[in-house]
């Protein structure tokens, strides 16, 4: 019987060669610059809601949720421009509001991520009628519209950690409590392309600066639109990624009810230890498990060898 161990192939300087290169290969990049966590929503049923589901890569439990979501292929957004391509397949639709309206954890404890700049990046849509005006600007109305995205520590509620979203036509960044909004430059039914940077300060032992970065599918939208700092943020690690969401799905004001039209949809949410890495291709599923098990078959193929 053939034996893949046994064949002379195996034992050839330049298969041995290569599969050193492949092991350097992979613990390369996953000691570098690398995507950390992400999901696509493409390995669920369309139709689900998210509270539970358990997939995408990198990630340290399911899906929680306190609002009404749906993952689902009939409101598939898309992202493609300027060498960054995202969504396509499965989005999440998130259609009423929470403090902490979705999350899932990053880490199981505070050393993982911790001491290094991280980013979080995603594509998202503010979804109200059918044309693509600017976002309004009201609040408590039918057409308002507010969410953020951001990383944090397990303890603290989304409000709080270091954040990057959209209150309505404007992009905010905010981190454990202070805020900064940039210019109007949002629209309903557009697609764009976010990326939250969360710096770490060595003088504070902290995340003491929120940088928000978002593109459009024309160029007119690109680059950094919004910085906020805080030297007093205690926040030191990145356990969790969390959303709030605001206006949507209707509420009361001062116990006065109001109505709200607007949905918002989210794919290919991403976390990451560099910009290259949050702004690049999204690895396929069974990348690093090949990188991984050909790493392995090539040092147990030299020890082999060796002995």
């Amino acid at each position: 019987m053939f034996s893949p161990l046994k064949s002379s192939l195996w034992r050839t300087p330049l298969t041995r060669a290569a599969l050193l290169a492949l092991g350097s290969l992979f613990v390369g990049a996953t000691s570098q610059a690398a995507v950390l966590a992400y999901d696509t929503f493409d390995s669920y049923t369309s139709g689900s809601t998210l509270s539970g589901l358990n997939g995408g890569y990198g990630w340290n439990g399911a899906w929680a949720s306190s609002v009404s979501t749906d993952v689902t292929s009939s409101e598939s957004i898309s992202y493609n421009y300027n060498g960054i391509v995202r969504g396509g397949g499965n989005s999440l639709v998130v259609s009423s509001q929470a403090n902490e309206a979705v999350a899932r954890s990053l880490a199981g404890n505070a050393s993982t991520y911790t001491g290094a700049d991280y980013y979080v990046s995603f594509i998202f849509q503010v979804n109200y009628g059918t044309g693509t005006g600017q976002i309004s600007n009201s609040s408590y109305s039918e057409d308002s519209s507010f969410f953020s995205v951001g990383a944090g520590e397990t303890a603290t509620q989304a409000p709080n950690l270091a954040l990057g979203g959209v209150i309505g036509p404007r992009p905010v960044a905010r981190i454990n409590g202070t805020g900064a909004s940039g210019s109007s430059v949002a629209d309903y039914n557009t697609t764009y392309f976010m990326v939250i940077e969360n710096v770490w300060s060595e003088t504070y032992s902290a995340y003491t600066q929120t940088n928000v970065y978002l593109y459009d599918q024309t160029g007119e939208v690109a680059g950094l639109a919004v910085s906020t700092t805080n030297t007093a943020s205690t926040q030191n690690s990145m356990e969790k990624l969390a959303m709030r969401v605001f206006y949507i799905g209707g509420g009361t004001n001062g116990g006065v009810p109001y109505t709200n039209d607007v949905t918002l949809t989210f794919d290919d949410f991403l976390f990451a230890d560099s910009f290259e890495s949050a702004t690049g291709a999204i690895p396929e599923p069974g990348t690093y498990a090949a990188l991984a098990g050909l790493a392995v078959l090539g040092v147990a193929l030299l020890r082999r060898k060796r002995s």
